[in-house]
């Protein structure tokens, strides 16, 4: 950008907001911003949606002059800037920030050793290149332990969630372990979560099947253990087990777009539990959001809330319906309102 000094957008076909901010990310990693190029990055700053898609960027991926500089990745990076040819997705938002972020994380991705546990904190998102050219976005509060053998790569889901995108290889596949269950897969795209002792694993491309790992098996109409084939996923669904013990739900539908739409700084729920929001809320908040009983923590909620705003939630769930809420040992708990508006007694759901 800085040899020709134009702005990310000037190609025939423009790329989006998010690429790029992306972009100008690479450009002032590298610190070649020439006075022409920076008064082009001040220009395109003005617009504020452009200067949140920057800070998005900056600040979700910490983008590291200094990690792209180091001196064993200098030849790297002009190989991947001279090489990257980004994948067509067919779920648009798989490609994370686009085109540009992936050739940051391609030559970032090479310092990931064949055995690490990835992590991120609260409010913090990650993406990471494997060393075998997958990538594992992984959500806020999410650790994912990972072990790349010849014939095997295996992952573990300790919490939170992360998303795969598994290069294809038929002779290794892809595991990933979430309690009691394994997902295995050679080349597509899904993402496995852990919440309220819940695991649910959504497939957005290709084929993945489901395995159990110790005596559970998936027998849905008889309850009991047994040997069973592993189940086989397809893209579009979703299949929720407890992450101990039997799967006893069925696959079913989901919305692609808004399973995928991790990037956004909004989060869409729609007929969920209050307690998988709450939770869901809480790996971009640090107040800690708590049921006070067992009909509050199932109740179904439907909206939109910008992530980690904690506070906004709390207001619509209690003016909405029948709730309260206390501050009681350094966190907010709700519960349901009894006939007479009192609070009900403190019941664990």
């Amino acid at each position: 950008m800085s040899g020709s000094h134009h702005q990310p957008g000037d190609a025939a076909t423009p790329p989006s907001r998010d690429e790029q901010a992306a972009m100008w990310c690479l450009e002032l990693a590298e610190g070649t911003l020439e006075l022409e190029g920076r008064q082009s990055f001040d220009r395109w700053m003005e617009d504020p949606a452009n200067a949140r898609a920057f800070d998005e960027a900056a600040s979700v991926w910490g983008l590291s002059a200094h990690a792209l500089n180091a001196e064993p990745l200098l030849h790297l990076r002009q190989d991947a800037l001279n090489r990257f040819n980004p994948p067509a997705r067919g779920v648009r938002r798989l490609r994370v920030v686009g085109a540009a972020l992936a050739i940051v994380l391609f030559v970032w991705g090479v310092l990931v050793p064949a055995a690490d546990t990835l992590s991120t904190d609260v409010g913090e998102r990650r993406v990471t290149m494997l060393e075998d050219g997958s990538r594992v976005a992984l959500d806020a509060r999410t650790r994912v332990m990972v072990r790349l053998e010849d014939d095997v790569r295996h992952l573990e889901m300790l919490e939170g969630r992360a998303l795969f995108e598994v290069s294809k290889d038929v002779d290794r596949p892809f595991e990933v372990r979430a309690g009691d269950h394994l997902v295995v897969a050679t080349g597509t795209a899904f993402s496995v979560e852990i919440i309220e002792e819940e695991v649910r694993v959504v497939l957005y491309e290709g084929s993945v099947e489901v395995r159990a790992l110790h005596r559970a098996a998936h027998a849905l109409d008889t309850g009991r253990a047994r040997s069973a084939p592993p189940l086989v996923l397809q893209p579009g669904y979703e299949l929720t087990m407890p992450v101990t013990g039997l799967i006893r739900e069925p696959m079913h539908r989901v919305d692609l777009e808004r399973a995928a739409a991790w990037d956004d700084g909004q989060m869409v729920v729609d007929e969920e539990r209050l307690e998988l929001v709450a939770a869901r809320m809480s790996r971009y908040s640090r107040t800690r959001l708590r049921m006070g009983d067992a009909k509050a923590a199932q109740l179904p909620i439907s909206g939109v809330f910008n992530k980690g705003d904690m506070a906004a939630l709390i207001e619509a769930v209690t003016a909405l319906h029948s709730l309260t809420a206390t501050q009681e040992e350094g966190a907010i708990v709700l519960r349901t309102k009894t006939p007479d508006g009192q609070d009900r007694a403190s019941e664990r759901p």
